[in-house]
């Protein structure tokens, strides 16, 4: 229990389980904005810690705010895990998929038939446009871009096609 004139460092348990609320303390006590995070008995909170200022601008102690997170960190789990449903999903698709970014056209992820049907190989597409990778013209990229800057993109369907290295062509259909 704290009481009147105990040190903030007195507050957390000995031991390497205190660390995170000493180092955040001590961030504090050096004007530094810091927070920790905890899961106990099924819930989730944050302890945030901030100096505060005399007006002469020295630091004479710091401020503590508890919060519960635990809807936040539980929709965060339920996001992820249906990120990763997601994922899974759309590596066994066994049409060529790629995942592009709405403004540059990046690649963000592509699935294991794209990288056979194209022979790049994994790891080498993400973050290169299909325009780098030779596998679309300078004109469709720009209609991509176009169709998804003015906010058409999920509304409209778009059939282009793709020229693989190996000179085959691949029609493609984008949403």
């Amino acid at each position: 229990t704290p009481s009147e004139g105990m040190s903030v460092l007195e507050l957390e348990a000995p031991g390497d389980g205190g660390l995170p609320f000493r180092l955040a303390a001590e961030r504090a006590f050096n004007g530094e904005w810091a927070e920790i995070g905890r899961e106990a008995s099924g819930k989730f909170f944050t302890l945030s810690f901030a100096p505060l200022f005399s007006p002469q601008g020295r630091i004479t102690g710091i401020s503590l705010a508890l919060c519960d997170k635990t809807g936040e960190k539980s929709a965060e789990r339920a996001a992820r895990a249906g990120e990763e449903k997601f994922r899974r999903l759309f590596s066994l698709v066994s049409d060529p998929c790629v995942i592009l970014t709405g403004d540059e056209g990046r690649i963000l992820d592509c699935n294991r038939a794209f990288r056979e049907r194209t022979g790049i190989g994994e790891g080498r597409a993400e973050g290169r446009t299909l325009e780098e990778l030779g596998l679309i013209s300078p004109e469709d990229l720009k209609m991509i871009r176009g169709l998804t800057a003015g906010g058409k993109a999920g509304s409209a369907e778009l059939g282009r096609t793709l020229t693989l290295p190996s000179g085959e062509t691949l029609t493609v259909v984008i949403t």
